[in-house]
């Protein structure tokens, strides 16, 4: 139970913080740098714990990598979507209060573009993650969550004005009720993080099949 509220947890803080701080523009142009500090405070408290996936792209990212039990999976990735629900339901109805959110909606010829960013950083995150979390070389390292954070934090600075950068379909779920992300689009984070989590698996198994 402890490895689901953790996961809970950091899901929940991460979500809110994308939510108040980039949807309903609390940090203004800090807000990327308010999301990563927030996501590398939850990787240390909780990857002891649960190995702190917090997203349901990198826990796609141990099941191809054969890092997780099956019995943790369901209740993994209902934490996280509970966590994401919740956490932009106490954003939108307490911190909204006077604050306009944009909404966001990706259509035409802002789809590719915003597909392949959100493929291209959810593959670096997984697989940052597998090889700082995973990866029998870096074991007992002490800069993993420092690593993962500053992958969410480049790719937000990256492609963040292309595709809002998601890289988590826990986050897209929280944005969508926000009201920051329109339903019709949530596809397009959704999938580019599960192709880009499971390319990094794939690619790390290539890379590393002794691990």
């Amino acid at each position: 139970m402890d490895k689901y509220l953790a996961e809970f947890i950091g899901t929940f803080f991460l979500c809110f913080a994308v939510c108040v701080a980039a949807a309903l523009g609390a940090a203004g142009t800090d807000a990327a740098y308010a999301i990563a500090f927030t996501l590398m405070a939850m990787i240390y408290a909780g990857g002891p714990i649960s190995k702190a996936h917090f997203n349901p792209a990198v826990t796609l990212g141990f099941i191809l990598r054969g890092k997780i039990d099956r019995r943790d999976i369901a209740p993994y990735l209902i934490a996280q979507f509970a966590a994401g629900i919740l956490a932009s339901l106490l954003a939108l109805f307490v911190f909204k209060q006077e604050r306009e959110i944009e909404l966001v909606i990706l259509s035409g010829g802002d789809i590719l573009p915003a597909l392949v960013a959100e493929i291209l950083f959810s593959f670096a995150l997984v697989w940052v993650i597998l090889h700082v979390a995973t990866y029998s070389p870096t074991a007992g390292n002490q800069w993993f969550g420092l690593a993962i954070a500053a992958t969410v934090l480049g790719g937000a600075l990256t492609v963040g004005t292309y595709s809002l950068a998601v890289f988590n379909p826990a986050v897209a779920a929280a944005l969508v009720l926000v009201g920051k992300l329109c339903l019709t689009c949530i596809w397009i984070p959704v999938m580019g993080s599960l192709l880009g989590g499971a390319g990094a698996a794939l690619t790390f198994k290539f890379m590393h099949p002794k691990e």
